[in-house]
């Protein structure tokens, strides 16, 4: 599942996923997240983690985690403070963090290794 609140990003994940043949299911918040979400479907959620208004990544990352205990997540920061939100996330105890804008093959080996 790909979180992601800028059309164009999220359009552009779910390209280069499904291109590996992947299927994705993409949604545009926190609360469409939660509704679409069902344990055992995923094998990997990326989520922006600032999603506009309402839930951010990292509160939807603890509540999916919340319903499915290890469940891989990757968190994905573009603003200025991706160090804040680095911080935040390894607080939280997530794991990968990959900063925008990416490089396709750099999403690709991430997704891979999982």
């Amino acid at each position: 599942m790909v979180v992601e609140d800028a059309p164009d990003l999220s359009s552009l994940l779910a390209q280069v996923i499904s291109l590996d043949g992947w299927a994705v299911d993409v949604v545009s918040d926190g609360a469409e997240a939660l509704q679409t979400f069902k344990p055992g479907r995923y094998g990997l959620v990326i989520t922006d983690i600032n999603l506009g208004g309402g839930l951010d990544g990292i509160a939807l990352a603890l509540k999916l985690l919340a319903l499915e205990p290890g469940l891989r997540i990757t968190v994905m920061s573009g603003s200025s403070s991706t160090s804040t939100d680095a911080d935040r996330a390894r607080a939280a105890g997530l794991g990968a963090i990959l900063e925008k804008p990416f490089d396709p093959a750099k999403l690709l080996a991430m997704i891979r290794r999982i």
